[in-house]
């Protein structure tokens, strides 16, 4: 290695900003109606709101705060197109023991 001052690197980084996806309908299955009304409660994304592809993981965080998570043996929240351009619909599904 060399004595000396550091050397500098220049880059440049191009990007282009794909559309924006809007947030359309939350679908839950496999929750009892209580269980059901307390995470619907805990949703804070509206229909129209940019849609947030990390939300769902902090959500589910919430919800078994709530909800006792042992009771499933998986659980899963596949987003799908929804009804427009640029729409996704969340569902979310609690598989029982």
């Amino acid at each position: 290695m060399k004595d000396g001052p550091p050397a500098t690197l220049d880059v440049r980084i191009a990007y282009r900003l794909g559309p924006l996806y809007h947030f359309g309908v939350l679908k839950i299955r496999g929750l009892d109606s209580a269980s059901e009304a307390r995470a619907r409660k805990l949703w804070q994304m509206n229909a129209g709101d940019p849609y947030d592809f990390m939300y769902v993981n902090d959500f589910l965080k919430e919800v078994f705060k709530a909800i006792d998570s042992r009771r499933f043996t998986k659980v899963s929240a596949p987003a799908s197109k929804g009804t427009g351009d640029h729409v996704m619909d969340v569902t979310l599904v609690f598989e029982p023991k």
